[in-house]
């Protein structure tokens, strides 16, 4: 999805804070998925692999960090309302 679209790239980069480096791997989580498998099995260490071909780098936008924490704040006061008292049927 982070290759498809730069804004979703821009939100998470600003959402977490830190840049956002996108590679030319189109399946990132399945590369991960085997690397991860590889390194169970005792094929090799994930650190070992070659790193995919860095193409882009999103920076955050710091002016866009407060309105991500707001909602952060937020989610954690719906999610302390939902689970901090009983659930009635």
């Amino acid at each position: 999805g982070l290759l498809a679209s730069r804004v979703w790239a821009g939100i998470i980069a600003d959402a977490l804070g830190e840049p956002i480096r996108l590679s030319s791997e189109e399946q990132a989580s399945s590369r991960g998925a085997v690397l991860l498998a590889r390194e169970r099995l005792g094929l090799g260490r994930i650190e070992d692999a070659p790193p995919p071909a860095i193409t882009e780098t999103v920076q955050p936008d710091p002016a866009n960090a407060a309105t991500y924490e707001a909602a952060l704040a937020r989610q954690e006061a719906l999610l302390a309302g939902l689970w901090g008292r009983p659930r009635t049927p």
